[in-house]
Protein backbone atom coordinates (compact mmCIF):
# COMPACT_ATOMS: atom_id res chain seq x y z
CA UNK A 1 0.00 0.00 0.00
CA UNK A 2 2.82 2.64 0.77
CA UNK A 3 4.69 1.83 -1.90
CA UNK A 4 1.68 2.08 -4.19
CA UNK A 5 1.13 5.43 -3.25
CA UNK A 6 4.79 6.02 -3.47
CA UNK A 7 4.37 4.97 -7.34
CA UNK A 8 1.69 7.84 -7.29
CA UNK A 9 3.15 10.66 -5.59
CA UNK A 10 6.92 10.24 -7.92
CA UNK A 11 3.79 9.77 -10.89
CA UNK A 12 2.40 12.81 -10.22
CA UNK A 13 5.49 14.95 -9.85
CA UNK A 14 6.67 13.75 -13.01
CA UNK A 15 4.07 14.84 -14.74
CA UNK A 16 4.32 18.31 -13.68
CA UNK A 17 8.00 18.86 -14.92
CA UNK A 18 7.07 17.64 -17.68
CA UNK A 19 3.78 20.34 -17.82
CA UNK A 20 6.66 22.69 -16.94
CA UNK A 21 8.76 21.69 -19.70
CA UNK A 22 6.28 21.72 -22.09
CA UNK A 23 5.02 24.99 -21.33
CA UNK A 24 8.87 26.24 -21.47
CA UNK A 25 9.15 24.99 -25.43
CA UNK A 26 6.17 26.62 -26.18
CA UNK A 27 7.18 29.80 -24.65
CA UNK A 28 10.33 29.46 -26.71
CA UNK A 29 8.93 28.15 -29.48
CA UNK A 30 5.44 29.58 -30.15
CA UNK A 31 5.52 32.92 -28.70
CA UNK A 32 5.83 34.33 -25.56
CA UNK A 33 3.69 37.00 -25.31
CA UNK A 34 0.63 34.56 -24.90
CA UNK A 35 2.25 33.76 -21.22
CA UNK A 36 2.20 37.32 -20.20
CA UNK A 37 -0.05 39.40 -17.37
CA UNK A 38 -1.65 41.60 -19.72
CA UNK A 39 -0.39 40.55 -22.80
CA UNK A 40 2.83 41.59 -22.13
CA UNK A 41 5.65 39.79 -23.72
CA UNK A 42 8.09 38.18 -21.60
CA UNK A 43 11.36 38.58 -23.89
CA UNK A 44 11.15 41.76 -24.08
CA UNK A 45 10.22 42.07 -20.58
CA UNK A 46 13.77 39.91 -19.83
CA UNK A 47 15.58 42.18 -21.88
CA UNK A 48 13.81 45.60 -20.49
CA UNK A 49 15.34 44.27 -16.81
CA UNK A 50 18.77 44.28 -18.16
CA UNK A 51 18.44 47.34 -20.03
CA UNK A 52 19.96 50.66 -18.26
CA UNK A 53 18.32 53.76 -19.93
CA UNK A 54 18.38 57.61 -19.60
CA UNK A 55 15.12 59.02 -21.33
CA UNK A 56 15.84 62.03 -24.04
CA UNK A 57 12.79 62.33 -25.66
CA UNK A 58 9.56 60.70 -23.75
CA UNK A 59 7.71 61.25 -27.21
CA UNK A 60 4.83 63.61 -26.50
CA UNK A 61 3.04 64.95 -29.66
CA UNK A 62 5.14 68.46 -29.98
CA UNK A 63 3.36 71.83 -30.54
CA UNK A 64 4.70 74.53 -33.32
CA UNK A 65 3.65 77.87 -34.18
CA UNK A 66 1.89 78.57 -37.89
CA UNK A 67 5.47 78.52 -39.27
CA UNK A 68 6.46 75.06 -37.58
CA UNK A 69 8.36 77.03 -34.88
CA UNK A 70 8.57 74.91 -31.71
CA UNK A 71 6.44 76.30 -28.92
CA UNK A 72 6.46 73.25 -26.70
CA UNK A 73 9.13 70.26 -28.09
CA UNK A 74 12.48 71.68 -28.23
CA UNK A 75 15.34 70.27 -29.12
CA UNK A 76 18.49 70.43 -27.82
CA UNK A 77 21.95 68.28 -27.05
CA UNK A 78 22.84 67.02 -23.74
CA UNK A 79 25.99 65.50 -22.63
CA UNK A 80 26.13 61.76 -21.83
CA UNK A 81 28.56 59.59 -20.36
CA UNK A 82 29.32 56.28 -20.77
CA UNK A 83 30.69 55.03 -17.48
CA UNK A 84 33.11 52.24 -18.34
CA UNK A 85 34.40 54.18 -21.47
CA UNK A 86 34.69 57.29 -19.47
CA UNK A 87 36.86 56.25 -16.44
CA UNK A 88 39.36 54.45 -18.30
CA UNK A 89 40.19 57.23 -20.65
CA UNK A 90 40.34 59.87 -18.31
CA UNK A 91 42.61 57.44 -15.93
CA UNK A 92 44.65 56.52 -19.48
CA UNK A 93 44.74 60.45 -20.35
CA UNK A 94 44.68 62.32 -17.43
CA UNK A 95 45.90 65.66 -19.02
CA UNK A 96 43.63 65.41 -22.05
CA UNK A 97 40.76 64.68 -19.52
CA UNK A 98 41.37 68.17 -17.76
CA UNK A 99 41.63 70.01 -21.51
CA UNK A 100 38.24 68.42 -22.11
CA UNK A 101 36.69 69.11 -18.67
CA UNK A 102 38.17 72.79 -18.72
CA UNK A 103 36.92 72.73 -22.73
CA UNK A 104 33.19 71.82 -21.88
CA UNK A 105 32.86 74.38 -18.53
CA UNK A 106 32.85 71.75 -16.00
CA UNK A 107 34.41 72.33 -12.76
CA UNK A 108 36.15 69.88 -10.97
CA UNK A 109 33.86 69.10 -8.80
CA UNK A 110 31.29 68.32 -11.43
CA UNK A 111 33.71 66.23 -13.22
CA UNK A 112 34.49 64.14 -10.26
CA UNK A 113 30.81 63.77 -9.29
CA UNK A 114 30.15 62.63 -13.20
CA UNK A 115 33.03 59.97 -12.59
CA UNK A 116 31.60 58.68 -9.58
CA UNK A 117 28.66 57.81 -10.53
CA UNK A 118 27.30 53.63 -11.06
CA UNK A 119 24.58 53.93 -13.63
CA UNK A 120 26.06 52.66 -16.54
CA UNK A 121 24.95 56.10 -18.92
CA UNK A 122 24.39 59.28 -17.06
CA UNK A 123 23.46 62.78 -17.91
CA UNK A 124 25.68 66.00 -16.95
CA UNK A 125 22.73 67.43 -14.98
CA UNK A 126 22.25 70.64 -12.78
CA UNK A 127 19.59 71.51 -10.43
CA UNK A 128 17.37 72.53 -13.59
CA UNK A 129 18.06 69.16 -15.08
CA UNK A 130 20.10 67.93 -17.65
CA UNK A 131 22.48 70.85 -18.78
CA UNK A 132 22.58 72.16 -22.56
CA UNK A 133 24.97 72.17 -24.49
CA UNK A 134 26.60 74.90 -27.00
CA UNK A 135 28.57 74.76 -29.90
CA UNK A 136 31.77 75.37 -27.89
CA UNK A 137 31.12 72.43 -25.65
CA UNK A 138 29.82 70.63 -28.95
CA UNK A 139 33.15 71.31 -30.51
CA UNK A 140 35.00 70.37 -27.78
CA UNK A 141 33.81 67.29 -27.41
CA UNK A 142 34.11 66.19 -31.01
CA UNK A 143 37.60 66.65 -30.93
CA UNK A 144 37.58 63.41 -28.47
CA UNK A 145 35.76 60.87 -29.72
CA UNK A 146 36.85 58.03 -27.59
CA UNK A 147 36.70 60.21 -24.21
CA UNK A 148 33.63 57.90 -22.91
CA UNK A 149 31.66 61.36 -23.35
CA UNK A 150 29.52 62.13 -26.28
CA UNK A 151 26.71 64.91 -27.32
CA UNK A 152 22.94 63.03 -27.48
CA UNK A 153 20.02 64.72 -28.98
CA UNK A 154 17.45 66.09 -25.76
CA UNK A 155 14.40 67.34 -26.03
CA UNK A 156 12.89 69.90 -23.31
CA UNK A 157 9.07 70.11 -23.08
CA UNK A 158 9.40 73.74 -22.40
CA UNK A 159 11.94 76.35 -22.26
CA UNK A 160 12.99 79.51 -20.38
CA UNK A 161 11.68 82.16 -20.48
CA UNK A 162 8.55 80.31 -21.36
CA UNK A 163 6.36 82.19 -23.80
CA UNK A 164 2.77 81.64 -24.38
CA UNK A 165 2.78 79.70 -20.79
CA UNK A 166 -1.02 80.11 -19.70
CA UNK A 167 -1.98 78.98 -23.21
CA UNK A 168 0.56 75.69 -23.52
CA UNK A 169 -0.64 75.00 -20.23
CA UNK A 170 1.41 72.23 -18.20
CA UNK A 171 1.50 68.61 -17.61
CA UNK A 172 1.52 66.86 -13.88
CA UNK A 173 0.77 63.56 -12.55
CA UNK A 174 -3.25 63.63 -12.16
CA UNK A 175 -4.60 60.36 -11.28
CA UNK A 176 -8.50 61.48 -11.09
CA UNK A 177 -8.07 62.64 -14.68
CA UNK A 178 -6.32 59.62 -15.90
CA UNK A 179 -9.06 57.61 -15.05
CA UNK A 180 -11.67 59.70 -16.38
CA UNK A 181 -9.38 60.07 -19.36
CA UNK A 182 -7.90 56.80 -19.73
CA UNK A 183 -10.48 54.15 -18.23
CA UNK A 184 -9.78 51.55 -20.92
CA UNK A 185 -5.78 52.07 -20.99
CA UNK A 186 -6.00 51.36 -17.47
CA UNK A 187 -7.86 48.12 -17.68
CA UNK A 188 -5.81 46.78 -20.38
CA UNK A 189 -2.55 48.02 -18.03
CA UNK A 190 -0.81 50.56 -21.32
CA UNK A 191 -0.93 53.31 -18.66
CA UNK A 192 -0.12 53.69 -15.07
CA UNK A 193 -2.75 55.85 -12.43
CA UNK A 194 0.61 58.33 -11.94
CA UNK A 195 1.18 59.09 -15.43
CA UNK A 196 2.05 62.36 -16.48
CA UNK A 197 -0.95 64.11 -18.31
CA UNK A 198 -2.05 67.65 -19.70
CA UNK A 199 -3.11 69.26 -16.31
CA UNK A 200 -4.13 73.07 -18.02
CA UNK A 201 -4.30 74.63 -21.72
CA UNK A 202 -3.53 72.71 -24.40
CA UNK A 203 -1.80 70.02 -22.99
CA UNK A 204 -5.19 69.35 -21.35
CA UNK A 205 -7.41 69.89 -24.17
CA UNK A 206 -5.15 67.94 -26.97
CA UNK A 207 -3.89 65.11 -24.31
CA UNK A 208 -5.40 62.44 -26.11
CA UNK A 209 -3.55 63.58 -29.20
CA UNK A 210 -0.33 64.35 -27.67
CA UNK A 211 -0.24 61.09 -25.43
CA UNK A 212 3.15 59.74 -26.06
CA UNK A 213 3.04 56.08 -28.06
CA UNK A 214 6.84 55.70 -27.76
CA UNK A 215 9.87 57.61 -26.26
CA UNK A 216 13.78 57.88 -27.33
CA UNK A 217 16.43 56.31 -24.48
CA UNK A 218 19.90 56.05 -24.15
CA UNK A 219 20.13 52.84 -23.28
CA UNK A 220 22.99 49.96 -22.88
CA UNK A 221 22.73 46.09 -21.57
CA UNK A 222 24.05 44.92 -18.70
CA UNK A 223 25.15 41.69 -17.04
CA UNK A 224 23.80 39.89 -13.83
CA UNK A 225 25.87 41.76 -11.99
CA UNK A 226 24.63 45.10 -13.64
CA UNK A 227 28.11 45.97 -15.47
CA UNK A 228 27.29 47.28 -18.68
CA UNK A 229 27.73 45.04 -21.89
CA UNK A 230 28.65 46.80 -24.93
CA UNK A 231 28.49 50.45 -25.62
CA UNK A 232 25.38 52.80 -24.83
CA UNK A 233 22.81 53.28 -28.32
CA UNK A 234 19.74 55.15 -28.99
CA UNK A 235 16.34 53.19 -28.71
CA UNK A 236 13.80 54.47 -30.13
CA UNK A 237 10.57 53.39 -29.86
CA UNK A 238 8.43 55.58 -31.37
CA UNK A 239 5.96 53.98 -34.34
CA UNK A 240 5.93 56.01 -37.86
CA UNK A 241 2.86 58.12 -36.98
CA UNK A 242 3.94 59.41 -33.90
CA UNK A 243 4.77 61.62 -31.77
CA UNK A 244 2.12 63.85 -33.54
CA UNK A 245 2.25 67.28 -33.80
CA UNK A 246 -0.32 70.41 -33.06
CA UNK A 247 0.15 73.24 -35.46
CA UNK A 248 -0.75 76.28 -33.75
CA UNK A 249 -1.79 80.08 -35.52
CA UNK A 250 0.20 81.45 -33.14
CA UNK A 251 2.78 83.94 -34.46
CA UNK A 252 6.37 82.78 -32.28
CA UNK A 253 7.85 86.04 -33.10
CA UNK A 254 4.81 88.23 -32.26
CA UNK A 255 4.25 86.47 -28.99
CA UNK A 256 7.90 86.91 -28.24
CA UNK A 257 7.90 90.66 -29.05
CA UNK A 258 5.16 91.00 -27.38
CA UNK A 259 5.76 89.35 -23.77
CA UNK A 260 9.12 91.10 -23.94
CA UNK A 261 7.55 94.19 -24.22
CA UNK A 262 5.38 93.27 -20.90
CA UNK A 263 8.48 92.70 -19.26
CA UNK A 264 10.58 95.88 -20.17
CA UNK A 265 6.97 97.84 -19.33
CA UNK A 266 7.34 96.12 -16.09
CA UNK A 267 3.61 95.63 -16.17
CA UNK A 268 2.95 93.15 -13.16
CA UNK A 269 0.10 91.69 -14.30
CA UNK A 270 -1.94 91.97 -17.45
CA UNK A 271 -3.76 90.38 -20.25
CA UNK A 272 -2.86 90.22 -24.17
CA UNK A 273 -4.70 88.70 -27.43
CA UNK A 274 -3.91 89.29 -30.61
CA UNK A 275 -6.21 88.09 -33.38
CA UNK A 276 -6.22 88.01 -37.16
CA UNK A 277 -8.50 90.49 -38.15
CA UNK A 278 -9.72 88.33 -41.38
CA UNK A 279 -10.19 84.88 -39.60
CA UNK A 280 -9.95 85.30 -35.45
CA UNK A 281 -7.15 83.23 -35.66
CA UNK A 282 -5.08 83.76 -32.11
CA UNK A 283 -1.77 85.24 -32.70
CA UNK A 284 -0.75 86.40 -29.51
CA UNK A 285 -2.29 85.24 -26.04
CA UNK A 286 0.34 86.28 -23.37
CA UNK A 287 -0.42 86.70 -19.75
CA UNK A 288 1.76 88.65 -16.64
CA UNK A 289 2.39 87.02 -14.27
CA UNK A 290 3.89 84.69 -15.67
CA UNK A 291 5.13 80.94 -14.39
CA UNK A 292 7.14 77.83 -14.95
CA UNK A 293 5.42 75.44 -16.63
CA UNK A 294 8.36 72.80 -15.44
CA UNK A 295 7.36 73.36 -11.56
CA UNK A 296 3.88 75.02 -11.21
CA UNK A 297 2.50 75.58 -8.32
CA UNK A 298 -1.34 74.81 -8.38
CA UNK A 299 -2.14 76.42 -5.21
CA UNK A 300 -1.07 79.83 -6.35
CA UNK A 301 -3.06 80.32 -10.02
CA UNK A 302 -0.44 81.95 -11.76
CA UNK A 303 -1.05 79.20 -14.45
CA UNK A 304 -4.51 80.13 -14.98
CA UNK A 305 -4.76 82.05 -18.38
CA UNK A 306 -6.77 85.12 -17.41
CA UNK A 307 -6.82 85.84 -21.30
CA UNK A 308 -9.91 83.44 -21.07
CA UNK A 309 -11.29 84.18 -17.80
CA UNK A 310 -14.22 86.29 -17.72
CA UNK A 311 -13.53 90.22 -16.14
CA UNK A 312 -15.26 93.59 -15.45
CA UNK A 313 -15.09 95.22 -18.88
CA UNK A 314 -15.87 98.86 -18.01
CA UNK A 315 -16.40 101.48 -21.08
CA UNK A 316 -15.21 98.80 -23.95
CA UNK A 317 -18.74 97.16 -22.91
CA UNK A 318 -20.11 100.36 -24.77
CA UNK A 319 -19.72 98.81 -27.35
CA UNK A 320 -22.29 96.30 -27.26
CA UNK A 321 -24.75 98.72 -25.64
CA UNK A 322 -24.08 101.30 -29.37
CA UNK A 323 -24.35 98.03 -31.90
CA UNK A 324 -27.82 97.36 -30.14
CA UNK A 325 -28.49 100.72 -29.84
CA UNK A 326 -28.20 101.16 -33.42
CA UNK A 327 -29.30 97.79 -34.60
CA UNK A 328 -32.40 97.84 -32.90
CA UNK A 329 -32.95 102.00 -34.01
CA UNK A 330 -33.31 103.82 -31.11
CA UNK A 331 -30.68 106.13 -31.56
CA UNK A 332 -29.27 107.78 -34.45
CA UNK A 333 -25.66 108.19 -34.75
CA UNK A 334 -25.80 111.72 -34.77
CA UNK A 335 -28.76 112.04 -32.56
CA UNK A 336 -28.10 114.51 -29.55
CA UNK A 337 -28.02 114.21 -25.39
CA UNK A 338 -27.05 116.04 -22.97
CA UNK A 339 -24.40 115.66 -19.86
CA UNK A 340 -24.47 118.11 -17.15
CA UNK A 341 -21.66 115.16 -15.32
CA UNK A 342 -24.47 113.72 -12.92
CA UNK A 343 -27.62 111.46 -13.14
CA UNK A 344 -29.47 112.53 -10.55
CA UNK A 345 -29.87 109.08 -8.76
CA UNK A 346 -27.99 106.12 -8.00
CA UNK A 347 -24.91 107.78 -6.99
CA UNK A 348 -24.57 107.43 -11.17
CA UNK A 349 -22.36 110.07 -13.09
CA UNK A 350 -20.07 110.24 -15.69
CA UNK A 351 -16.35 110.56 -15.56
CA UNK A 352 -16.10 113.94 -16.67
CA UNK A 353 -17.43 116.04 -13.79
CA UNK A 354 -18.82 119.12 -15.29
CA UNK A 355 -20.19 117.10 -17.89
CA UNK A 356 -19.96 117.17 -22.06
CA UNK A 357 -22.92 119.48 -22.53
CA UNK A 358 -24.56 119.02 -25.76
CA UNK A 359 -23.13 115.78 -27.19
CA UNK A 360 -24.14 113.48 -30.15
CA UNK A 361 -24.47 109.77 -29.88
CA UNK A 362 -21.10 109.17 -31.74
CA UNK A 363 -19.35 111.62 -30.16
CA UNK A 364 -20.81 110.03 -27.11
CA UNK A 365 -18.83 106.95 -27.62
CA UNK A 366 -15.48 107.99 -28.74
CA UNK A 367 -15.69 110.44 -25.09
CA UNK A 368 -17.01 107.30 -23.42
CA UNK A 369 -20.11 109.29 -21.76
CA UNK A 370 -21.44 107.68 -19.12
CA UNK A 371 -24.76 109.50 -19.55
CA UNK A 372 -25.67 109.40 -22.37
CA UNK A 373 -25.10 105.60 -22.45
CA UNK A 374 -27.13 105.63 -19.39
CA UNK A 375 -30.44 107.28 -21.69
CA UNK A 376 -29.67 105.06 -24.30
CA UNK A 377 -29.66 102.02 -22.24
CA UNK A 378 -33.06 103.22 -20.76
CA UNK A 379 -34.70 102.69 -24.10
CA UNK A 380 -33.15 99.60 -25.31
CA UNK A 381 -34.05 97.55 -21.68
CA UNK A 382 -31.97 94.30 -20.64
CA UNK A 383 -33.43 92.03 -23.12
CA UNK A 384 -32.14 93.95 -25.94
CA UNK A 385 -28.78 94.53 -24.48
CA UNK A 386 -28.96 90.87 -23.29
CA UNK A 387 -29.58 89.73 -27.23
CA UNK A 388 -26.65 91.86 -28.60
CA UNK A 389 -23.85 90.82 -25.64
CA UNK A 390 -24.93 86.71 -26.96
CA UNK A 391 -24.67 87.92 -30.90
CA UNK A 392 -21.25 89.65 -30.08
CA UNK A 393 -20.35 86.07 -28.52
CA UNK A 394 -20.96 87.01 -24.65
CA UNK A 395 -22.81 84.91 -22.35
CA UNK A 396 -21.33 81.98 -24.30
CA UNK A 397 -18.01 80.40 -25.11
CA UNK A 398 -16.35 81.63 -28.25
CA UNK A 399 -13.80 79.76 -28.77
CA UNK A 400 -13.25 76.54 -31.57
CA UNK A 401 -15.28 73.84 -30.57
CA UNK A 402 -16.45 71.15 -32.77
CA UNK A 403 -16.14 67.41 -33.77
CA UNK A 404 -12.77 65.40 -33.65
CA UNK A 405 -12.12 62.21 -34.87
CA UNK A 406 -11.48 59.45 -32.23
CA UNK A 407 -13.75 61.62 -30.03
CA UNK A 408 -17.37 61.40 -28.65
CA UNK A 409 -17.47 64.48 -27.05
CA UNK A 410 -17.28 68.13 -28.78
CA UNK A 411 -13.39 69.12 -28.70
CA UNK A 412 -12.65 72.45 -27.26
CA UNK A 413 -9.48 74.16 -28.18
CA UNK A 414 -9.49 76.47 -25.01
CA UNK A 415 -9.42 74.93 -21.84
CA UNK A 416 -11.41 75.99 -19.38
CA UNK A 417 -12.98 79.11 -21.10
CA UNK A 418 -15.52 81.14 -19.59
CA UNK A 419 -18.56 82.66 -21.14
CA UNK A 420 -18.98 86.01 -19.52
CA UNK A 421 -22.71 87.27 -18.89
CA UNK A 422 -24.65 90.64 -18.42
CA UNK A 423 -27.03 90.35 -15.55
CA UNK A 424 -26.37 88.11 -12.80
CA UNK A 425 -30.10 87.74 -11.33
CA UNK A 426 -33.98 89.22 -11.52
CA UNK A 427 -35.39 91.72 -11.22
CA UNK A 428 -33.06 95.08 -13.21
CA UNK A 429 -34.26 98.29 -12.18
CA UNK A 430 -33.28 101.14 -13.52
CA UNK A 431 -30.11 101.47 -11.51
CA UNK A 432 -28.51 97.82 -12.34
CA UNK A 433 -29.82 98.68 -15.97
CA UNK A 434 -27.33 102.02 -16.32
CA UNK A 435 -24.50 100.41 -14.44
CA UNK A 436 -24.70 97.73 -16.73
CA UNK A 437 -24.33 99.97 -19.49
CA UNK A 438 -21.37 100.98 -18.63
CA UNK A 439 -19.80 97.61 -18.25
CA UNK A 440 -20.17 97.65 -14.66
CA UNK A 441 -22.11 95.93 -11.84
CA UNK A 442 -22.76 92.16 -13.12
CA UNK A 443 -21.17 92.31 -16.46
CA UNK A 444 -18.07 90.32 -17.14
CA UNK A 445 -16.49 89.33 -20.42
CA UNK A 446 -13.22 87.78 -21.34
CA UNK A 447 -10.31 89.72 -23.56
CA UNK A 448 -10.63 86.60 -25.82
CA UNK A 449 -14.39 87.90 -26.60
CA UNK A 450 -13.63 91.41 -26.33
CA UNK A 451 -10.64 90.74 -29.12
CA UNK A 452 -13.16 89.10 -31.06
CA UNK A 453 -16.00 91.56 -30.75
CA UNK A 454 -13.59 93.37 -32.79
CA UNK A 455 -13.42 91.15 -35.40
CA UNK A 456 -16.70 90.41 -35.75
CA UNK A 457 -17.05 94.56 -36.65
CA UNK A 458 -14.57 94.52 -39.36
CA UNK A 459 -15.77 91.47 -41.08
CA UNK A 460 -19.11 93.15 -41.44
CA UNK A 461 -20.67 91.87 -38.82
CA UNK A 462 -20.35 88.40 -39.30
CA UNK A 463 -19.22 86.31 -35.77
CA UNK A 464 -16.66 84.23 -35.99
CA UNK A 465 -15.25 81.58 -33.36
CA UNK A 466 -11.36 82.19 -32.82
CA UNK A 467 -9.21 79.14 -32.77
CA UNK A 468 -5.53 78.58 -31.68
CA UNK A 469 -4.44 75.46 -33.55
CA UNK A 470 -5.17 74.82 -37.06
CA UNK A 471 -4.22 71.42 -37.95
CA UNK A 472 -2.80 67.98 -36.20
CA UNK A 473 -0.23 65.82 -38.17
CA UNK A 474 1.37 62.94 -37.86
CA UNK A 475 5.35 62.74 -37.45
CA UNK A 476 5.26 61.50 -41.38
CA UNK A 477 3.20 64.92 -42.18
CA UNK A 478 0.52 63.48 -42.96
CA UNK A 479 -3.01 65.49 -41.78
CA UNK A 480 -4.34 63.91 -38.89
CA UNK A 481 -7.32 66.63 -38.33
CA UNK A 482 -7.94 69.94 -39.86
CA UNK A 483 -9.51 72.60 -37.93
CA UNK A 484 -11.00 75.03 -39.89
CA UNK A 485 -12.77 78.45 -39.42
CA UNK A 486 -16.10 78.40 -37.91
CA UNK A 487 -18.84 81.02 -37.79
CA UNK A 488 -21.18 81.03 -34.58
CA UNK A 489 -24.61 80.55 -34.95
CA UNK A 490 -26.99 83.39 -33.95
CA UNK A 491 -24.48 86.14 -33.68
CA UNK A 492 -23.38 89.17 -35.59
CA UNK A 493 -24.50 92.00 -36.51
CA UNK A 494 -25.72 94.16 -39.85
CA UNK A 495 -23.16 95.55 -41.92
CA UNK A 496 -24.11 99.11 -41.77
CA UNK A 497 -24.20 98.62 -37.91
CA UNK A 498 -20.64 97.26 -37.84
CA UNK A 499 -19.66 100.72 -40.41
CA UNK A 500 -20.73 102.50 -38.05
CA UNK A 501 -19.24 101.32 -35.15
CA UNK A 502 -15.87 101.18 -37.44
CA UNK A 503 -16.26 104.48 -37.85
CA UNK A 504 -16.99 105.66 -33.71
CA UNK A 505 -14.08 103.93 -33.18
CA UNK A 506 -11.73 105.29 -35.14
CA UNK A 507 -13.52 108.59 -33.92
CA UNK A 508 -12.56 107.91 -30.57
CA UNK A 509 -8.65 107.80 -31.30
CA UNK A 510 -9.04 111.32 -33.29
CA UNK A 511 -10.75 113.14 -31.16
CA UNK A 512 -11.61 110.91 -28.03
CA UNK A 513 -10.18 109.28 -25.01
CA UNK A 514 -7.74 107.29 -26.87
CA UNK A 515 -6.01 110.53 -28.63
CA UNK A 516 -2.66 109.57 -27.75
CA UNK A 517 -3.18 107.47 -30.71
CA UNK A 518 -3.51 109.89 -33.36
CA UNK A 519 -0.08 110.36 -34.78
CA UNK A 520 0.91 106.79 -34.57
CA UNK A 521 2.78 105.31 -37.65
CA UNK A 522 -0.40 103.61 -38.67
CA UNK A 523 -4.08 104.84 -38.60
CA UNK A 524 -5.70 103.15 -35.71
CA UNK A 525 -9.23 102.76 -34.24
CA UNK A 526 -10.29 101.27 -30.87
CA UNK A 527 -12.28 101.87 -27.45
CA UNK A 528 -11.25 102.53 -23.80
CA UNK A 529 -12.36 100.96 -21.02
CA UNK A 530 -11.69 101.96 -17.27
CA UNK A 531 -13.41 98.96 -14.76
CA UNK A 532 -14.14 99.25 -11.06
CA UNK A 533 -12.32 96.33 -8.79
CA UNK A 534 -14.17 96.80 -5.90
CA UNK A 535 -10.89 98.34 -4.05
CA UNK A 536 -11.30 102.29 -4.11
CA UNK A 537 -8.53 103.42 -5.86
CA UNK A 538 -7.54 100.47 -8.06
CA UNK A 539 -8.67 99.68 -11.68
CA UNK A 540 -8.31 97.61 -14.30
CA UNK A 541 -7.29 99.57 -17.27
CA UNK A 542 -8.51 97.97 -21.02
CA UNK A 543 -8.61 98.81 -24.48
CA UNK A 544 -9.86 97.06 -27.80
CA UNK A 545 -8.54 98.49 -31.17
CA UNK A 546 -7.63 97.21 -34.59
CA UNK A 547 -5.05 98.52 -37.50
CA UNK A 548 -4.69 99.96 -39.73
CA UNK A 549 -7.84 101.62 -40.11
CA UNK A 550 -8.30 100.98 -43.85
CA UNK A 551 -6.44 97.44 -44.35
CA UNK A 552 -6.83 95.91 -41.04
CA UNK A 553 -4.31 93.10 -39.95
CA UNK A 554 -5.19 92.36 -36.66
CA UNK A 555 -7.30 92.95 -33.57
CA UNK A 556 -5.92 93.69 -30.11
CA UNK A 557 -7.86 93.22 -26.50
CA UNK A 558 -4.94 94.58 -23.89
CA UNK A 559 -5.96 94.42 -20.05
CA UNK A 560 -4.16 96.03 -16.82
CA UNK A 561 -5.54 94.71 -13.88
CA UNK A 562 -5.32 96.41 -10.69
CA UNK A 563 -3.70 99.68 -11.20
CA UNK A 564 -3.88 103.13 -9.39
CA UNK A 565 -6.65 105.44 -11.54
CA UNK A 566 -6.82 105.61 -15.25
CA UNK A 567 -3.48 106.33 -16.48
CA UNK A 568 -3.27 105.43 -19.89
CA UNK A 569 -1.05 102.54 -19.66
CA UNK A 570 -3.80 100.32 -21.89
CA UNK A 571 -3.48 102.66 -24.42
CA UNK A 572 0.03 103.33 -24.53
CA UNK A 573 0.29 99.43 -24.36
CA UNK A 574 -1.68 98.65 -27.55
CA UNK A 575 0.29 101.70 -29.51
CA UNK A 576 3.94 99.98 -28.92
CA UNK A 577 1.90 96.75 -29.49
CA UNK A 578 1.20 98.25 -33.04
CA UNK A 579 4.34 98.99 -33.71
CA UNK A 580 5.84 95.54 -33.49
CA UNK A 581 2.98 94.32 -35.55
CA UNK A 582 3.75 97.27 -38.10
CA UNK A 583 7.55 96.11 -38.24
CA UNK A 584 6.47 92.26 -38.53
CA UNK A 585 3.21 92.65 -40.95
CA UNK A 586 3.97 95.43 -42.98
CA UNK A 587 3.77 94.65 -46.40
CA UNK A 588 7.11 95.09 -48.22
Amino acid sequence: MDLRRVLISLMIITGCFLYLIVQLMAVQLFGSNRYAAGGRDLTAASVSQRLQSVMLDDGRGRIVDRRGRPIAGFGAYVLAMDRGAARGWAAAHAAEAEVLRSAIGMTNEQWSVLLSRTEPVVLWENDAGPVLLNEQQLDALRRWPDSGLKAVPYLMRYAKPYYAAHLLGYIAQHPEEVRRIYEQELREGTIRLNARIGASGLERSLERELRSRGSISLSVMTDAIGEPVGEPKLRNTNGPYHPVQAVTTLDAELQMRVEQLLDAKGIEAASVVVLDAHQADVLVMANRPNFDPNHPDPHDKSWVNQAIKQQVPGSVFKLVVAAAALEYGVVRPHEKFVCHGEYGRYGFSCWKKDGHGPISFAQAFAQSCNITFAEVAKRLGPERIRTMAYKLGIGRTVGWEGAMRGRSAPFRQFDMEEPGGIFAGEPIDEGVLIQSAIGQRDVRLTPLQAANMVVTILNGGRLTSPRVVSALKYRDGAILQRFPVKHLPAGGVSRTTADWLRMMMRETVLTGTASHLRDHAWELAGKTGTAQTGVPGRVHEWFIGYGPVRAPRVAVAVVIYDVPGASGKAVRLFADIMDIVRELYASP
